[in-house]
């Protein structure tokens, strides 16, 4: 199983594909753009419980630092902080919890993914296919992150 930091960034490079027109790629070279990050905070708290004691409701935390570089070295989005917060239910049934874990974790770097890409896309004025068409993007995990 992927550990959430791969997850997110397999998420985050589908949401900009998915937003953008930019082409993502995993390297520096010939990119318009190097999106760095890393995941400085992950926690999930139970909010519930079943009648046999097994946590039901969940709520996932994750923070983390990123930095969009343009390929001249301007900062084109820096946050020390992105916050993701939401809660999400778990399966009734025991035999799904092992599937559910990894969906699970699928379905929080999904929904992060969705909030910073809006929040970067947001900062800099950019709606999909305006700005950056036809650009070209890498993104790096960083040791932790998107």
């Amino acid at each position: 199983m992927l550990d959430i930091d791969q997850r997110v960034t397999e998420q985050v490079t589908r949401e900009f594909s998915r937003r953008t027109r930019a082409r993502v790629q995993n390297t520096r070279s010939g990119a318009d753009a190097v999106l760095t990050g890393i995941i400085t905070q992950y926690g999930v708290v139970p909010l519930s419980y079943d009648d046999e004691g097994r946590a039901n409701r969940f709520q996932v935390t994750m923070a983390a630092k990123i930095t969009l570089t343009g390929k001249d070295g301007d900062i084109l989005y820096r946050s020390e902080n992105v916050r993701f917060s939401e809660g999400y239910e778990s399966a009734s049934l025991p035999d799904e919890y092992a599937y559910e874990e990894g969906l699970a974790s699928e379905t929080v770097a999904g929904d992060f993914a969705r909030s910073l890409v809006g929040n970067i896309l947001e900062a800099s004025g950019s709606a999909p296919g305006r700005k950056g068409e036809g650009a070209e993007a890498a993104g790096s995990g960083g040791g932790g992150g998107p």
